[in-house]
């Protein structure tokens, strides 16, 4: 049993590290997208 207990863990581990890696990954592009229509709209 103590098995699949660090099976569950090891499983909650590397979802939690992909789901805060698409959260950096959608900051990143939302931050991109704003610095480029600010800069579109300053340019105007």
């Amino acid at each position: 049993m103590e098995t699949i207990t660090n099976l569950d863990n090891q499983l909650f581990s590397d979802l939690s590290q992909i789901i805060e890696q698409g959260k950096n990954e959608v900051a990143r592009q939302v931050n991109s997208t704003l610095t480029l229509v600010y800069w579109q709209v300053g340019k105007k």
